[in-house]
């Protein structure tokens, strides 16, 4: 029979207090390990990350996923902008166009001309 591994996060702020607690002798780093069922490499990672400076909060997992999609959404946006400022300039040329292709008719320019 085969026991599942239970994996718990811990915060940032749970790590950097209980090591705090460890250095300024409060607790014993036998009895945090005990009381927290923590194993001691995982005790040593976290102090030494703690003096290192490397014990920071990160991005969680849903900051993560929304930095992806607002990355997605910033790209459809240019795409969309490249698509107006085309239009726009369509539109601009198809005017200027029609303003040479139309010309006014009148009866002074029917009658033959005479050389």
């Amino acid at each position: 029979m085969t026991t599942q591994r239970k994996y718990r996060k811990f915060s940032v702020q749970f790590k950097t207090d209980l090591v705090q607690q460890i250095e300024r002798g409060e607790i014993r780093p036998s009895d945090a390990i005990k009381k927290y069922e923590l194993s001691p490499t995982m005790l040593s990672q976290w102090r030494r990350q703690l003096k290192a400076g490397l014990l920071v909060e990160g991005p969680t997992k849903r900051e993560k996923e929304l930095e992806r999609e607002l990355e997605k959404y910033k790209i459809l946006l240019a795409e969309s902008h490249k698509e107006l400022e085309f239009l726009k300039k369509a539109r601009e040329h198809e005017a200027l166009m029609k303003k040479f292709r139309s010309s006014v008719i009148t009866a002074k320019d029917l009658k033959p001309k005479e050389n």
